[in-house]
């Protein structure tokens, strides 16, 4: 992600990884993210995300602290984005 965040044109200022929360066939990765850029550089980045091969939802967004910075609204963002993965069979829960 931080790689899809420096082509972008944006920083990331803090990639926090959450304990994984485990469903009966997949897990969801939670990510609290802090983001530093333009507007549309963050539109841009969540779109980069959304194209990638595995499924992350992102979520919570918080936009805060706009400022003028060589003629662009730069603004930091907070957020979370969630990734998932299936479970092997041995780490499912038994079939009811």
């Amino acid at each position: 992600m931080s790689k899809l965040a420096g082509i972008s044109g944006i920083e990331m200022i803090e990639f926090k990884v959450l304990p994984e929360a485990r469903k009966t066939l997949y897990s969801e990765i939670p990510i609290e993210m802090q983001l530093k850029g333009g507007f549309h550089n963050i539109a841009i980045f969540f779109d980069k995300i959304g194209k990638q091969d595995r499924i992350i939802n992102i979520s919570n967004v918080k936009i805060a602290s706009p400022t003028k910075e060589t003629g662009e609204t730069i603004v930091t963002t907070s957020c979370t984005a969630t990734a998932f993965r299936f479970l092997p069979i041995a780490q499912q829960p038994p079939a009811q």
